[in-house]
């Protein structure tokens, strides 16, 4: 049976630690709140207070949306893509968001991350409310505290894999260590790929290279829209467990946008949405089956009996969706 309630480790601190495959999987805690929709307004001694805009401390959630609201266009042509979004997602845990397509999961995605501003509403992403904050500075905190990783895997061709991976961190005007770039590819087992061009790669080791990228930050929060969307099912698997991994090993934030609930099934919690609105959630844990709700370390994924149950359950509540 399908865990009803979250089971995955106390939220992390904002302390970043070493890439993926460096340290020993943590100790479990205390059960967090994940995807938790905020009722009612932030008051003085709320968690989810505003405060004067500065960087919160330790906050328990990684990305906190209150009362979002995206609005394309003006009049009859009016079409609302989010429509008063509050939801807030713990710091060391893996998110899945799904529904149709339209339903507003890539809008949520990019507003979250910071890459869109929201027609209303409020996004505190990695301690800093971003609504104030111009340009330069929501710049300066997507490269310093966010990865990305989308279905184009957006490698310069004439680039190696090493040099792809330090690429957004030149752009920045910062160094990146050497020893830091074998590290992430390391952790995503491309380190005997490190000096091969985009086309002398396949896909998957492609993808690995966009996630070596967004790793090489150590970034608070890594956010994925469709990032197996592109692959075959094997190199889908083993993308998803390093994703998996990152949020095992060393403490990191998830939120992946997918269609597929194979991918979703690896995942702590599932946000459905719907016309703009979160309609759903599913708490899956970690690992069950496992005998305690413990995650599933060793191979960065839910035994097979238990990842089948998870599937049918996901996609079960798609299919409802969409009727």
């Amino acid at each position: 049976m399908v865990p009803t309630t979250p089971t995955g480790p106390a939220p992390r601190s904002g302390h970043r630690s070493p890439l993926p495959g460096a340290l020993p999987a943590p100790t479990d805690g205390p059960a967090p709140t994940n995807a938790v929709p905020t009722d009612g307004p932030c008051t003085a001694d709320d968690p989810r207070s505003p405060g004067t805009g500065a960087p919160e401390t330790a906050p328990a959630h990684a990305v906190r949306l209150e009362g979002v609201r995206v609005v394309h266009g003006s009049g009859a042509r009016a079409v609302t893509a989010l429509d008063d979004v509050s939801i807030a997602f713990a710091r060391g845990t893996f998110t899945a968001i799904m529904g149709p397509s339209g339903s507003g999961k890539s809008t949520l995605l990019q507003c979250a991350a910071g890459l869109d501003r929201p027609t209303a509403g409020r996004i505190v992403l990695a301690g800093q409310d971003i609504g104030g904050l111009d340009e330069n500075a929501r710049t300066r905190l997507r490269r310093e505290r966010v990865g990305f990783v989308f279905q184009a895997f957006n490698l310069v061709e004439s680039l190696t894999a090493a040099e792809n991976v330090v690429l957004p961190s030149r752009f920045g005007g910062r160094r990146v260590d050497r020893d830091r770039v074998a590290e992430a590819l390391q952790a995503v087992g491309l380190a005997d790929r490190a000096h091969h061009r985009p086309s002398q790669l396949s896909g998957g080791q492609q993808q690995r290279v966009a996630l070596a990228r967004a790793l090489v930050s150590r970034p608070d929060v890594l956010f994925a829209d469709e990032p197996t969307g592109a692959l075959d099912t094997v190199t889908s698997a083993e993308v998803l467990r390093l994703m998996r991994m990152l949020v095992d090993a060393r403490g990191g934030t998830t939120l992946m946008v997918t269609h597929d609930p194979v991918a979703a099934a690896g995942a702590d919690v599932v946000v459905f949405l719907k016309d703009g609105r979160v309609v759903d959630r599913l708490d899956l844990g970690r690992g069950p089956g496992d005998g305690g709700g413990a995650p599933c370390r060793s191979s960065g994924a839910p035994p097979p009996r238990a990842l089948t149950e998870r599937v049918s359950v996901i996609a079960a509540r798609t299919t409802r969706l969409e009727s």
